[in-house]
């Protein structure tokens, strides 16, 4: 789930497809459309005003084109799913499976791989998980190591 514009969203599951819905209140929702495919919506980001949707099961992520309209942001590196999404320090940050690697948004389509942050052996996912933004630090949670890494970019120091 997120929040953008100040609406509630929902993702996830639906079948074969990873839809996105915005709700209106009580028990009605209104469909925004599922990204080209997409099977699995996990993570949402308002960036610059824009809606992110972080994806399974190409690791791509989205951008909100209005109704039923998705613009693919690109792909971060050979990953097959971003986890999690959060603008620090005016940049966007996805977290993704299967390595647990961090990418940061440059420009659309174009994403730099920051690092693997979980290096557990012979396992089959590692996830860069949930992100959160504290004292200045992007924190980001890892499974299967249940470490938590932190990033403090902007400091400038004379």
């Amino acid at each position: 789930m997120g929040v953008w514009n100040g609406q509630l969203l929902s993702g996830g599951y639906d079948g074969d497809k990873g839809g996105v819905a915005r709700y209106n209140g009580g028990r009605d929702w209104t469909y925004l459309g599922t990204p080209p495919g997409v099977t699995q919506t996990y993570s949402f980001a308002s960036h610059f005003g824009e809606l992110f949707v972080g994806t399974w099961p190409e690791g791509k992520v989205f951008r909100y084109g209005g109704p039923e309209s998705w613009v693919d942001a690109g792909r971060l590196g050979d990953e097959k799913e971003v986890m999690g999404l959060m603008v620090y320090n005016g940049k966007l940050y996805g977290g993704t499976l299967p390595l647990a690697k961090v990418f940061r948004y440059e420009e659309e389509g174009s994403w730099t791989d920051t690092g693997q942050l979980d290096k557990t052996p012979d396992v089959k996912y590692r996830r860069a998980w949930t992100m959160a933004i504290h004292d200045g630090q992007l924190f980001c949670g890892t499974l299967p190591s249940g470490h938590v890494h932190s990033l403090e970019v902007g400091q400038c120091v004379t």
